[in-house]
């Protein structure tokens, strides 16, 4: 600005030596509004270096750097900075990063000061400034201070987001602390690099850094530093569905709760514990330990993880068919989301709601409840969770055999997931699709559909959804004749229920190997794969998987003419299906009941 004063200057003396008195009006005009501009400059620097000098004698001096680095910035958009002022504002900046411990930072600005000062020929402050820069060189020498100044920079570009830059400073740190034998440090920076590993998702980097960050503080006897790189240990053990390694870290760490009386910790210990049974299947367990944490998180009133445990127990509820109980609990979920203000949590408990008002039959309810999710999702601008809802509401249809509807809206929803890059919604909405095909009969287009989801869940690492699309193509193949296809399908998903260690999947293997034997008329050792499956499932407390092992094994029974195991087999899958409201599927059994005896029928319902 001030140049381009200089140059009006120059071009008004030249018209009047020229006598070129036309555009002299014009220039003057710009020379008062350039002059204007510069006073206002000036009065707005004068305020902004008052300010940051008030906020730097309060001690406030972050609030103080920002201004002066505002100033110096604005300084430097001058053609022609003034030197000294340019200076004493580096002078002053490289102060205050220094009284933060960023040497660096400080030392950079004390040079640029330095040559300033050598410019305007300031000899004094030059020699200042020089012995500064020469003290804090020698500082930085020290282990002591070069750790603090690291420490500082990659603990704010952690905060910043800028994760490879500190990583790298993080790294830096590292081999210092292995110098100078800081274990503790050591352990401290391990876990920020593992934070960074887990935020990047490189879950395996991640792992191995957290174990020796546990390694060197159960060495220095430090047990209670010690839980939160464990709980992440934990945590990446049961990503990668290995419970039991999981469950091995978590009831380490609630004993060294327990020991130092953290009752936060002990909850948390508590709450992941359950997690784990209710992965496996194991629901009372998950239950047990799931009040057990609820009553610690209620005493100091953690509602967000209060929240987060009563949706758990509404999944149990509903995987236990205690349909009613299911429902009060993600009501009260839904009601503690919303007083935390989580409406994207509360968006998502309308899919959950939904779906039990579908198995307590009543449809209706059921969609208005998916298209009131659909519209809150639309509101906050939620694709994943509207796509989601599209496609619950494409397994309702689909189950009322309406195909054209199921398909349309399945359809819908992968648009979305194609739009936000989705794969495992994706996934399960191919195996919708596929569904639709297998039921419609069209059984090769069904098995690509199929295939589609099972590549998407082998990229994720989704082994649950292998084995449930695996299951889907061993039944297609069953249904093409091809039973030694199917066989392998079978063995295969199989192997992954024995890597997955739950009791629930072990059950679904044995049922599908009954599906198997059925289908190849062997039908003994059908019996027994559903027995053993019924065994399962009434340990681990699985209705509806239960009712239907009973109904498969009542018709084999049937065929075999046992008329007496047979009564007793879908007699009992009759009942668990009224109990857990699913009264299309019991009503199914009372109609083929009618048909093969209606004297038993009779008996059996009386008022029917």
């Amino acid at each position: 600005m001030s140049s381009a004063l200089s140059d009006y200057e120059q071009a008004l003396e030249l018209m009047r030596n020229m006598g070129n008195t036309t555009d002299i009006p014009t220039v003057l005009k710009n020379i008062d509004l350039l002059k204007a501009r510069l006073l206002d400059r000036v009065a707005q620097f004068e305020d902004g270096m008052n300010l940051a000098i008030k906020y730097r004698n309060q001690g406030s001096l972050k609030e103080a750097l920002k201004i002066f680095e505002k100033l110096i910035t604005n300084l430097e958009t001058d053609d022609n900075p003034d030197a000294e002022l340019y200076g004493l504002l580096l002078h002053l900046a490289a102060e205050i990063h220094n009284g933060l411990g960023d040497l660096e930072s400080s030392m950079d600005y004390y040079r640029k000061s330095f040559e300033c000062y050598q410019k305007v020929g300031d000899e004094e402050k030059s020699s200042n400034i020089e012995q500064a820069l020469l003290k804090l060189e020698d500082k930085a020498k020290d282990p002591k201070f070069k750790i603090k100044t690291l420490l500082v920079n990659a603990s704010n570009l952690q905060k910043e987001g800028k994760l490879p830059e500190a990583l790298v400073k993080f790294k830096e740190l590292l081999g210092i602390y292995e110098k100078v034998q800081d274990f503790n440090g050591k352990a401290t920076c391990l876990q920020n690099i593992a934070n960074i590993h887990y935020n990047k998702s490189k879950f395996d980097d991640a792992l191995e850094n957290y174990i020796e960050c546990v390694q060197i503080l159960e060495n220095l006897d430090l047990l209670e530093e010690s839980f939160n790189p464990r709980l992440q240990i934990a945590i990446i053990c049961a990503q990668k569905q290995d419970y039991e390694l999981a469950m091995e870290y978590h009831q380490k760490n609630l004993l060294i709760a327990q020991k130092f009386n953290n009752k936060q910790s002990i909850a948390i210990s508590f709450h992941y514990i359950g997690i784990m049974f209710q992965n496996q299947g194991t629901y009372d367990k998950a239950l047990e330990n799931y009040n057990k944490a609820l009553q610690l998180y209620e005493e100091s009133k953690r509602e967000d993880n209060i929240a987060l445990i009563v949706e758990n127990m509404a999944i149990i509820f509903r995987e236990l068919g205690r349909y009613h109980d299911a429902l009060d609990a993600y009501e009260k979920a839904s009601n503690l989301y919303s007083k935390l203000g989580n409406n994207a949590k509360v968006s998502a408990l309308f899919n959950d709601m939904a779906s039990l008002y579908f198995n307590l039959g009543d449809v209706e309810k059921a969609l208005n409840l998916y298209r009131d999710g659909i519209k809150f999702a639309e509101e906050l601008n939620d694709l994943p969770n509207k796509a989601l809802k599209l496609f619950n509401m494409g397994t309702i249809y689909l189950s009322q055999e309406d195909f054209t509807k199921a398909s349309e809206i399945f359809n819908k929803a992968m648009e979305i997931t194609e739009e936000t890059d989705i794969p495992r919604y994706k996934a399960h909405i191919f195996m919708g699709l596929g569904d639709i095909d297998k039921k419609k009969g069209n059984l090769n287009k069904s098995l690509m559909n199929f295939n589609e989801s099972i590549k998407i869940f082998e990229k994720l690492g989704d082994s649950d959804g292998v084995f449930l699309a695996l299951v889907n193509v061993g039944e297609i193949h069953l249904k093409m004749g091809k039973f030694e296809t199917a066989e392998e399908d079978y063995i295969k998903a199989d192997g992954i229920s024995n890597k997955l260690k739950g009791l629930k999947y072990k059950a679904l293997s044995m049922m599908n190997f009954g599906e198997l034997y059925r289908y190849k008329k062997d039908l003994n050792e059908a019996l027994k794969k559903y027995e053993g499956a019924i065994e399962i499932f009434e340990k681990i407390e699985m209705p509806e998987d239960l009712a239907y092992c009973y109904n498969k094994m009542g018709n084999i029974y049937l065929k075999l003419n046992n008329k007496t195991e047979y009564f007793e087999s879908i007699i009992k899958a009759y009942e668990i299906y009224m109990e857990i409201h699913l009264e299309k599927k019991a009503l199914k059994i009372r109609e083929k009941l009618k048909k093969v005896d209606k004297k038993v029928y009779k008996q059996q319902f009386p008022n029917y």
